[in-house]
């Protein structure tokens, strides 16, 4: 009996179940926007243009100051 439950949880594990076993692949198109993704994500971490003020976030209430 399996643990997973949802929908996407069971396609999820199926598909890499499938990726692991070399029976799936991945688009040229697919694997450029992964790619775009990640860059830009890295970009906006640790880029230049990174601001180091500090901006209050909900995730910040309640915490102290570093």
């Amino acid at each position: 009996m399996s643990r997973l439950s949802h929908p996407a949880e069971l396609l999820l594990h199926q598909y890499l179940n499938d990726a692991a076993n070399d029976k799936t692949s991945i688009s040229k198109d697919t694997i450029k926007q992964i790619c775009d993704d990640i860059a830009d994500a890295m970009q906006k971490q640790f880029g230049e243009s990174r601001s180091r003020e500090f901006r209050l976030r909900l995730s910040n209430i309640g915490r102290p100051t570093c």
